[in-house]
């Protein structure tokens, strides 16, 4: 897991919410990044039903912001990271969501916790040896 690589001393509320940070998709589907990304109505209304589905799921954390900052910033360099490794495979179609991450990168970096912005601007694909 990201957190705990970057962020050893994380409290057990923040690697649950790390955790189950997304079972709602199950309930409600995951919608694709760059389509929230580009409908600010559509993301407000489906953030609703993700909390919605949290609550039932009893899936609420208290988080400080600190905390929140990480949980964020880890969700994205994941996606990040998985992106780049499509990308090096031939997969052209992550372009615009390596884009659009690189912009939130940019927009968020004052939150962003110093050891994820710094993998955040050093990752690079590698592969192991077959």
């Amino acid at each position: 897991m990201i957190l705990l690589q970057l962020y050893p001393e994380a409290n057990l509320e923040l690697v649950k919410a790390m955790l189950f940070h997304d079972c709602h998709e199950r309930f409600v589907g995951d919608m694709p990044s760059n389509v929230l990304w580009s409908n600010a109505d559509l993301a407000a209304s489906f953030s609703r039903l993700c909390n919605q589905a949290d609550e039932k799921l009893g899936l609420q954390f208290a988080l400080t912001p600190i905390e929140r900052n990480w949980l964020a910033a880890c969700d994205k360099l994941e996606l990040f990271m998985w992106a780049r490794e499509q990308l090096a495979l031939g997969n052209f179609r992550v372009n615009t969501m390596i884009d659009n991450l690189v912009v939130w990168f940019d927009k968020n970096a004052m939150n962003v916790p110093k050891l994820a912005w710094e993998l955040f601007m050093t990752y690079e694909v590698r592969r192991m040896d077959d």
